[in-house]
């Protein structure tokens, strides 16, 4: 039996343009009863927090793509203030030289930056060669964080807060930034629409896509 799961919101309990899929719900409420369920997410805290509340999730939560943690009304930033001002520092040295623009989420971000994902990816990626940055493509946005920031990285540190391994874990996503974890989880799964560094992470590849998907991911678990 598994312990807990870790989930990605966009993307895999969502449609294709981010409206939580009903029968995701559904399921979300179902495991909640039995074990921990982390909603992981590239999206900032309080997008995140609020999500958790609407769906009745209330296990920990991961933002920022690990960069933010929220365990027993505790929030938690896993860089230091130093990492954080060269991140921005850094971006407000180049920002003239690339076309792009910053999310709205932004004025709520406390460790990374988040662009609209129609930046010129290659040439942003150019620009960190000798930069202590790192960069991070989603379907939904670009992030600009911190070295060491991932979503496996704050999958561990919440699992020893908890007192349970990542193999004790399912994990679930479908972006690029996922793939961490799911290499790590005891099982993990990948919806059809997932990029295909998700899918070569992943144990399990649904035949389905968003929602569907990951109840399919969850039934073929067995936790439910």
């Amino acid at each position: 039996m598994y312990s807990a799961l870790f989930v990605d919101i966009d993307g895999t309990i969502t449609d294709a343009n981010r409206r939580i899929e009903c029968n995701a719900l559904e399921t979300l409420r179902n495991l909640n009863e039995k074990i921990i369920v982390v909603l992981t997410s590239g999206n900032v805290l309080p997008v995140a927090y609020g999500i958790a509340q609407i769906t009745g999730v209330s296990g920990p939560i991961i933002a920022e793509n690990g960069g933010v943690v929220l365990l027993n009304n505790t929030i938690e930033l896993l860089c230091t203030n130093e990492e954080i001002k060269a991140v921005e520092n850094w971006f407000n040295s180049i920002k003239g030289k690339i076309k792009c623009q910053r999310l709205f989420t932004d004025r709520w971000r406390l460790t990374e930056i988040g662009l609209k994902p129609d930046v010129d990816f290659e040439a942003l990626t150019a620009l960190t060669e000798t930069a202590s940055v790192q960069i991070e493509r989603t379907g939904f946005a670009v992030h600009i964080m911190p070295p060491g920031i991932s979503k496996a990285n704050a999958m561990v540190h919440v699992c020893k807060k908890l007192g349970i391994a990542p193999s004790a874990c399912i994990a679930i996503g479908d972006g690029d930034n996922d793939a961490g974890m799911l290499a790590i989880a005891g099982f993990s799964g990948a919806p059809a629409n997932a990029s295909e560094r998700a899918k070569k992470s992943a144990k399990y590849v649904a035949k389905s896509a968003y929602g569907a998907g990951f109840v399919e991911i969850i039934r073929h678990s067995g936790v439910l």
